[in-house]
């Protein structure tokens, strides 16, 4: 498997790991975590997943591509590159006009 790193983002082949409710767009494992996770995405009307703090602010965006499934590793790194504290985060998966489903990420440091 070919492994490609920008600024802490990987974009690799789905893993084996599926959503156990067909009705779910997105799977976050594992979940607490501590290094790497991996986030799925099953919809081809996602545009973009949003990583917020408990605060409500931004801290990492990633773009979807127009595939169904997409999986993105995120390292924990926020847009400046800089790790992130430990704690509860919010993941949002976003359609073109709304919010399609969101989940909470616990990280552990």
């Amino acid at each position: 498997m070919q492994v490609n790193q920008i600024y802490g983002v990987y974009d690799v082949p789905l893993s084996t790991n599926k959503p156990v409710d067909k009705s779910d767009v997105l799977h976050i494992f594992p979940n607490p975590a501590s290094s790497i996770i991996e986030i799925q995405v099953f919809s081809k009307k996602a545009t973009r997943l949003r990583i917020s703090d408990s605060s409500g602010k931004t801290v990492k965006t990633f773009m979807i591509h127009d595939r169904d499934p997409q999986s993105i590793l995120w390292d924990g790194r926020d847009e400046t590159g800089a790790k992130i504290t430990s704690g509860v985060y919010l993941c949002y998966v976003i359609g073109t006009d709304k919010v399609l489903q969101h989940k909470r990420i616990i990280w552990i440091r």
